[in-house]
């Protein structure tokens, strides 16, 4: 996953902006994708549990950097809408063996995120939502 989002180049030119290191927030640039590994449940076995579909999980949080109100929240809506795009225009992840599906949601409201430890001190330094990549897959078992 975070190789297609890797294609998202307007948004995440530098391939650090999509990590698993959510250390690299504090280097600079203006958005970055998080992501780590999710649940895995199984939504069901057929043939004597020798086949099951998997729905796997990857839970990531987007950061827009904060500049203004306006201008911040329209590049938040534009990157949001580019990786929402990236999954949904190719469902099968281009036909990766028994992938069903894929897709991503989120059940988290947007929020400002700040790096210092008090309001009066804080002023937002990113604006960040979590979301959840979720790809339904048929896994055989030999």
């Amino acid at each position: 996953m975070a190789v297609r989002f890797r294609t998202l180049t307007d948004y995440f030119p530098v391939a650090q902006q999509v990590s698993d290191d959510d250390t690299v927030i504090s280097k600079g640039a203006g958005n970055y994708i998080i992501y780590r590994p999710g649940a895995f449940p199984v939504l069901g076995s057929l043939q004597t549990k020798r086949i099951l579909d998997v729905q796997w999980e990857m839970v990531l949080d987007l950061y827009v950097y904060y500049t203004n109100y306006k201008e911040s929240w329209n590049k938040f809506k534009a990157a949001r809408a580019a990786m929402f795009f990236c999954i949904g225009e190719d469902q099968t992840l281009g036909n990766t063996s028994n992938v069903r599906y894929a897709s991503l949601s989120s059940d988290e409201q947007a929020q400002y995120f700040r790096f210092a430890d008090t309001p009066e001190n804080a002023k937002a330094n990113y604006i960040i939502q979590t979301m959840k990549v979720s790809v339904v897959q048929r896994v055989r078992f030999f």
